[in-house]
């Protein structure tokens, strides 16, 4: 089954065997997988060697811990493109996730420091805010709001947001084409009613993005949040390589 004269470390290979057997389904999510010491008599392997596989498996998200219990196959983690130029909905489609949204408010408030600063408008000024739960697969996953410049967005307010999209409202209702954004993420730990509403303990982590997206003026025109659930995802970013190309006076 392994290689020990290999010059691929043996842990790797446990590691490697046991990551297949989970891509191969034959370990499900929730599964447990075999103890170190359940390793060491099955692969006749140390117990060092097993506690380094099992470590590599974590630190990759194949498995998790829990304390008392064991070691368990991990659910997959769903990869979201860090970009809120692309709906969210749209997003998980392409996966072949099933989205639902549920509608928490939708009114008009004073802006914050924090929304007036994004969308270049004075506090206290009147904005949309938007709060939303999305479910993926009918579990609690991203808690959102959007903040919007008001009256100019105020058909957001005539649609039904659990249903219609965000950004082809802003285009076909309002005649807003959006062609940027700029995003930001880092990790927060679940608190209060936060957690309570995405069905998290306390101090689980989250991943909160916040974005802006510009029209074509280059006009600040929705201020966003989300909190993901730092067990269901993973952001990703694309990037791609500009080349340069001489004008047509420097060609030679």
């Amino acid at each position: 089954m392994f290689e020990r004269d290999s010059p691929v470390p043996l842990y790797h290979q446990v590691a490697d065997y046991l990551r297949q057997q989970i891509q191969n389904n034959i370990l499900k999510p929730g599964d447990r997988i075999p103890s170190d010491w359940e390793m060491v008599k099955e692969f006749k392997i140390s117990r060092q060697t097993a506690r380094q596989a099992i470590a590599e498996l974590v630190a990759e998200g194949w498995v998790f811990r829990r304390s008392g219990k064991g070691t368990f196959v991990a659910t997959p983690k769903i990869s979201s493109q860090l970009s809120t130029m692309i709906g969210f909905s749209q997003k998980m489609a392409q996966q072949g996730f099933r989205v639902s949204t549920q509608l928490i408010s939708a009114g008009v408030v004073p802006a914050t420091t924090t929304v007036a600063s994004s969308l270049k408008v004075a506090p206290g000024e009147k904005v949309i805010e938007i709060k939303r739960l999305r479910l993926v697969d009918e579990q609690p996953a991203v808690l959102q709001w959007s903040y919007l410049p008001f009256p100019r967005c105020a058909a957001l307010l005539e649609v039904d947001l659990r249903v219609e999209s965000l950004i082809k409202t802003l285009h076909q209702k309002c005649g807003i084409r959006l062609v940027r954004s700029r995003d930001t993420v880092q990790p927060v730990v679940a608190k209060g009613i936060e957690a309570k509403i995405l069905g998290v303990k306390e101090g689980e982590p989250l991943l909160v993005v916040e974005g802006v997206l510009y029209t074509e003026g280059n006009e600040p025109i929705r201020y966003g949040k989300g909190l993901y659930r730092g067990d269901m995802f993973k952001l990703t970013v694309e990037n791609y390589e500009v080349l340069g190309q001489r004008s047509s006076s420097e060609a030679t």
